[in-house]
C-alpha cells in the first residue's frame, strides 16, 4: 500500500460527501449529531499522518444530498 498522502472528495451512495485525506489503512470516521464531516473531526486529523481517513458526511447534512 502507498503511503503517499491522499485527499479527496467523492459522492458515495444516495449522494452523500464522504472525504478522504491520509495515507495507509482505512480508517472510518462517522459523525453522530452536532457538526459534520471535517468539522467533527478536528482534534483526530492527525492521524492522517499514519491513516488514510474516510470521513463520511451523512444524507442532509453540509454539503450532502437531502
Amino acid at each position: 500500500m502507498s503511503n503517499e498522502a491522499v485527499t479527496e472528495n467523492h459522492n458515495g451512495p444516495g449522494g452523500m460527501l464522504v472525504e478522504e485525506t491520509g495515507a495507509g489503512e482505512r480508517v472510518i470516521l462517522v459523525h453522530g449529531g452536532g457538526a459534520a464531516g471535517l468539522d467533527a473531526w478536528r482534534a483526530q486529523l492527525g492521524l492522517a499522518a499514519r491513516y488514510r481517513l474516510v470521513i463520511p458526511t451523512r444524507l442532509g447534512s453540509r454539503r450532502s444530498a437531502s
